[in-house]
Parts: C-alpha cells; sequence; structure tokens
C-alpha cells in the first residue's frame, strides 16, 4: 500500500494510527528501559518485582518491544505510511487485527492486575491504544471495502 493510497483514509485513521503509533513507542522505551534494568519492575509484568526485573523478566520486555513494534508498523501500514506500507494487504490487515486483539487484552490485564501502581499507569494507556487501534482498524476497513 503506498503513502498515496493512505491519503484516502479518514482523518481520523490517520490520527488514530498516528496516536497509536507515538503511544506505543512511549510504551516501547519503558519496556526498553526495564530491559536494560530501570528499576521498575513494580509497574510491569503484575508488578510482584520491585526494583529491576530478573532476567527472566527483562527477556519479556525485548519480547514486548518486538510485538509493539509490528502492531504499529501494521497499523500505521493500514493509513498508507510506515516500513510495513508497501507489504501486502492481507498481511497487513493480520497484524492491524492483531494489535486490536491485543491491546483489547491489555485493558483485561491490566485492570486485573494486583499492582496498583500498575493498573493507574497502565489501564489508561492500553484504554487508549485499543480504542485508537479500533478506529484505525475499523476507519479504513470502510475505505478500503469500497475500493475493492
Amino acid at each position: 500500500m503506498s503513502a498515496d493510497r493512505g491519503a484516502r483514509y479518514g482523518l481520523s485513521a490517520r490520527i488514530a494510527a498516528a496516536a497509536v503509533a507515538l503511544l506505543m513507542g512511549g510504551v516501547i522505551a519503558f519496556q526498553a528501559a526495564i530491559a536494560l534494568g530501570a528499576p521498575w519492575g513494580g509497574y510491569t509484568q503484575g508488578g510482584g518485582t520491585s526494583g529491576q526485573l530478573p532476567v527472566g523478566g527483562r527477556v519479556i520486555a525485548v519480547v514486548s518491544i518486538v510485538i509493539l513494534a509490528l502492531l504499529a508498523a501494521g497499523l500505521l501500514a493500514r493509513v498508507g505510511w510506515g516500513p510495513l506500507a508497501r507489504a501486502p494487504r492481507r498481511l497487513v490487515s493480520v497484524v492491524s487485527w492483531a494489535a486490536v486483539g491485543y491491546t483489547l487484552v491489555a485493558v483485561l490485564l491490566n485492570l486485573a492486575t494486583p499492582s496498583e501502581n500498575e493498573r493507574m499507569l497502565w489501564a489508561p494507556v492500553s484504554v487508549a491504544l485499543a480504542a485508537g487501534s479500533l478506529v484505525t482498524v475499523i476507519g479504513t476497513r470502510r475505505r478500503r471495502m469500497c475500493s475493492n
């Protein structure tokens, strides 16, 4: 999908995709800090570890970085932007719908966490990510169906 095709999509879908990608960038920065040893264990992975996470928790943070980067790229590609903009339409669709599912699960997990710190920080972020992902996918779906 080329950038000029991305201009066909509504402003709300483009703004949502950009906002989600930016917010995911912030989450990626947080996960990178965790992976490098930041003492924020009480704000992630259930909040059961105060201070630095053990090696296993840091590996999970690195995996999260990869997943989030892929999901952000998929949502940006829905509006014709980013590194996956020229990827096959089917791949972009699968990745962007995976972003919706991933963020909806994140909402549930962040609302259910026993860690008050984690809940207070990440529940609103995950709600914003889920809402933005849905706006992006639904906002581009109608146009994609009409343009086929």
